[in-house]
């Protein structure tokens, strides 16, 4: 694994669904929503994953929003919610210039083996909801996923926009992530240095409409611990 600098920017990648090798109830839409009938200037929507963790909720958004202001036209914020946690959701709508998706899934879960847990069903199903919501419904060309307990570098959102252009220009690219076990000070030998990878990285990652369309039909009814971050 490299980082792109030593503030646990990185890129790695993971196999695309042909196996190739690859770089890895809403609120009220606000002015930032893409409209059909205007360009798409953004870069990507950046989308919160969020369950029952308000404050683990807070200080990734605080973190977000320290950098994302001068950037805030090309990196629309959302946060999307799975489940009815009132601390989750207050505290999601405290902020204007987020948009808040709630995703309630009141239906039973039914296991396929002994032992699964019922939570990795509900996150896949979560997932899933909140990518075709961003990508179908308000026609986004690309998402950055984040999880409720991350803080971002200060050089996030441009390392994302760049790697946008890679994303659009070489197709054997399925995703392209902000995380890297080994991004820590003491192990970088070259802050700039980009890398392919076939294992997944998650905990950060963007990846484009196209890619979903592909996805979306077959993801997958349970995420193991890995899969997403």
């Amino acid at each position: 694994f490299a980082l792109l600098s030593p503030r646990i920017r990185s890129i790695r990648l993971s196999q695309s669904p042909a196996g190739d090798l690859v770089a890895s109830t809403s609120s009220s839409p606000p002015a930032n929503q893409i409209s059909r009938d205007q360009p798409d200037l953004s870069v990507a929507a950046v989308v919160i994953m969020a369950c029952n963790r308000p404050d683990y909720l807070h200080r990734t958004v605080e973190s977000i929003l320290k950098y994302q202001k001068a950037v805030a036209s090309k990196f629309p914020l959302f946060i999307s919610q799975d489940g009815t946690n009132g601390e989750v959701k207050n505290k999601a709508l405290s902020y204007t210039q987020i948009t808040f998706m709630q995703h309630v899934d009141l239906e039973p879960v039914h296991t396929e083996s002994p032992g699964e847990h019922i939570a990795y069903y509900k996150i896949a199903n979560h997932y899933k909801w909140a990518l075709d919501e961003l990508f179908t419904k308000r026609n986004f060309r690309r998402v950055i996923i984040l999880e409720d307990d991350m803080e971002i570098a200060p050089d996030f959102f441009d390392y994302f926009e760049a790697a946008a252009k890679l994303l659009d220009t070489d197709k054997s690219i399925m995703a392209v992530s902000s995380w890297n076990d080994n991004g820590q000070k003491q192990f970088v030998y070259d802050p700039k240095a980009l890398y392919r990878s076939d294992f997944f990285p998650g905990l950060g990652w963007m990846l484009t409409k196209s890619t979903w369309m592909e996805l979306s039909p077959k993801w997958p009814k349970i995420l193991l611990i890995g899969m997403i971050g």
